[in-house]
């Protein structure tokens, strides 16, 4: 395995830390400040930074000063619009071209979800991304994979924003449910099912929650 570099370790480091909230949205950062907190020079830091630009992620830069992206109910509405073309198609594909393995990888995901409710963390996410990745994987489309991949990269910052309130509340619990639906109509092989409860589980996910949950 070739070793990470300290651009690379700089850039997944930085990345995770947007896009998990650990550097508030729309906050300025003081790079000197950061790269020693990652025990990096300020050079493979800028390095990130440019590649974080690139997506967006980081809009602003100015002196020794970068800016972290800010979360808005416009970006917010168009990833749920985009999603709800997008992920049902994804899973209506899904119906008619999974395998055994494919089924094998959305059981093994789906026992592991953890209830997405307020405070939930990190594990609950990630955990939350992998099964929806292994029902985007079984639509045996690398390009719709490759799209979802980047509208999750996205959408992931407004779920931890929105997990941190209690406005979040205890009824992200039927969630599960949605999901232990959506494996069964691909593991049926019934893309007309998979897809409209897609359609409704997007419809109703924290990211369509959030501008009321923003403003709570």
């Amino acid at each position: 395995m070739t070793p990470m570099t300290k651009a690379q370790f700089a850039y997944e480091q930085l990345r995770t830390m947007v896009l998990a909230g650990d550097l508030e949205p729309g906050a300025a950062v003081n790079q000197d400040r950061l790269a020693l907190e990652l025990g990096i020079s300020v050079s493979p830091l800028r390095e990130a930074v440019r590649r974080l630009q690139a997506e967006n992620l980081i809009v602003g830069q100015m002196h020794n000063t970068l800016q972290v992206a800010p979360l808005e109910a416009d970006e917010a509405a168009l990833l749920v619009e985009i999603r709800t073309r997008l992920d049902p198609l994804a899973v209506r594909m899904a119906a008619t071209e999974r395998t055994d393995t494919d089924l094998a990888a959305i059981d093994e995901t789906l026992h592991r979800l953890k209830p997405m409710i307020a405070g939930a963390g990190r594990e609950a996410i990630a955990a939350h991304r992998q099964f929806h990745r292994s029902l985007y994987v079984a639509s045996h489309s690398p390009i719709m994979v490759e799209l979802l991949e980047r509208l999750w990269d996205k959408a992931d910052r407004y779920r931890y924003f929105a997990l941190r309130s209690s406005a979040a509340g205890e009824s992200r619990l039927k969630d599960h449910e949605q999901h232990v639906l959506l494996a069964e109509a691909v593991r049926d092989s019934d893309p007309d099912r998979a897809e409209a409860l897609m359609a409704a589980h997007i419809e109703q996910s924290l990211g369509a929650a959030w501008p009321e949950i923003a403003g709570a």
